[in-house]
């Protein structure tokens, strides 16, 4: 099945770190995080406006026409998203809500 989503590097190098420690505590848990956030780039790449503009966060200009959204069971996590051509999405970061998000970008 072809994917409506693709990520950047960024994206790929948060799920990874995000995983990893997850998985100290729990390999059963960071591998449901992993199957939870796939599920929600598939919902969100078929409704790609459903999430949220971060308004306090358009002064950042990675995020000029992007949108977040959270994991569920995992809602401290955000997806930064932006929609692109042809119905797809580009995950731009998965980050913790708790960090300082306009410094990572």
């Amino acid at each position: 099945m072809e994917r409506n989503f693709f990520l950047t590097h960024d994206a790929r190098r948060d799920l990874f770190s995000i995983a990893s420690y997850i998985e100290k505590d729990s390999p059963r848990s960071a591998g449901r995080f992993l199957e939870v956030f796939e599920h929600a780039c598939d919902i969100i790449s078929s409704l790609p406006e459903m999430g949220s503009v971060a308004e306090t966060l358009l002064h950042v200009p990675k995020l000029k026409s992007a949108r977040m959204f959270p994991i569920k069971h995992f809602e401290k996590y955000l997806i930064f998203y932006r929609p692109i051509a042809e119905g797809k999405i580009e995950i731009i970061r998965v980050i913790h809500g708790a960090r300082d998000i306009p410094s990572l970008f």
